[in-house]
């Protein structure tokens, strides 16, 4: 999460605004397109196995499972994607 010029308190109630969304949005189990290094090309698939918290009191995550069931750990939200089936 770039800066973008704002105050630590500002930057502070951005990623706390951004867990909260999540959490109201997506429940556990949700379907996830992730990223675990820069997201560049297609990601992975996978489902979230918490809710977002911020890791650390710092980067707002979501602990995921890849399709296999591997654990892949925190994933920044900023590399999360929801997944929506097209029915």
């Amino acid at each position: 999460m770039s800066n973008l010029g704002l105050s630590e308190d500002q930057r502070d109630i951005v990623k706390s605004e951004a867990v909260k969304h999540w959490n109201e949005n997506y429940a556990v189990g949700t379907t996830v397109r992730f990223w675990t290094g820069k997201r560049v090309g297609e990601g992975r698939m996978g489902r979230t196995y918490s809710a977002a918290e911020r890791l650390g009191g710092h980067t707002p995550v979501v602990y995921v499972r890849d399709d296999e069931g591997r654990n892949c750990g925190a994933i920044a939200l900023s590399h999360i994607q929801p997944h929506i089936d097209a029915d």
